[in-house]
């Protein structure tokens, strides 16, 4: 499967949900040229950063059992054969050590949107 259908299943799972907010994060850059001739890029993210991200309005700490309020998560999606780059385990890492939710997901048979196998850093 494309991860770029996969994360529209992903997305289209959660549309609507008021406890979650999930966004889809472009990463690159366009050429540019203005007015008076000068030629520049816009850059969109950077190279490592996952490909959905989003808040989490309530939770239970599956430690604790402590609710917790507007938690932040990043969502790396993979095809079933798909690795992470440095950068993208990098960008995790830092994430989680930063206190908010780091994922890999990747569909599998039984789990359409494959969060049931994700896996948290």
């Amino acid at each position: 499967m494309k991860e770029s259908i996969f994360q529209k299943w992903i997305l289209q799972a959660f549309e609507g949900d008021r406890t979650i907010k999930m966004y889809r994060r472009n990463i690159g850059a366009v050429r540019t040229e203005h007015s008076n001739g000068k030629k520049g890029f816009i850059r969109f993210a950077e190279a490592g950063q996952s490909d959905i991200w989003g808040w989490i309005g309530e939770h239970r700490c599956p430690f604790c059992n402590r609710v917790q309020h507007g938690t932040h998560f990043e969502m790396e999606v993979k095809n079933e054969k798909g690795k992470l780059t440095q950068s993208q385990s990098d960008w995790l890492e830092f994430v989680a050590e930063h206190g908010a939710i780091a994922l890999v997901v990747r569909p599998e048979s039984n789990d359409p949107i494959g969060l049931r196998g994700g896996t948290s850093r």
